[in-house]
């Protein structure tokens, strides 16, 4: 019996940690988006597609990142490889159907994604 009610707590822990991941609204970006390919004035690429996992992990453009998701805020931190350095993005977002929305955090201009899954 006691063995019964440690399996059900840590199955319960991790159901936790996994929807803590996600947050409130975390959940509506799972999946995959992709968005066409733009320039900043500055001639960096921004990233054009994104994967979103259930567990708070996920791919930037090719590159893992963890990800989480406060009320309509979405923070991205990218670990550092040999091509690119270690970052963190903070952005605004919104959901509608199929299309993502995702505004740069202080400033920037929305970026429209469209789910591809």
């Amino acid at each position: 019996m006691k063995k019964a009610v440690l399996k059900i707590a840590v199955v319960m822990v991790l159901a936790m940690l996994v929807l803590g991941a996600c947050g409130d609204g975390g959940s509506a970006l799972v999946g995959r988006w992709t968005s066409e390919p733009r320039m900043t004035p500055g001639g960096v690429s921004f990233i054009s597609t994104y994967d979103f996992f259930p567990d708070g992990v996920g791919d930037a453009g090719g590159t893992p990142m963890t990800w989480s998701v406060d009320g309509n805020r979405l923070v991205t931190h990218i670990s550092g490889t040999l091509t690119h350095s270690a970052e963190s993005r903070t952005y605004t977002f919104q959901v509608s159907g199929n299309t993502l929305i995702l505004t740069p955090s202080p400033s920037g201009e929305p970026i429209n994604f469209t789910r591809s899954n």
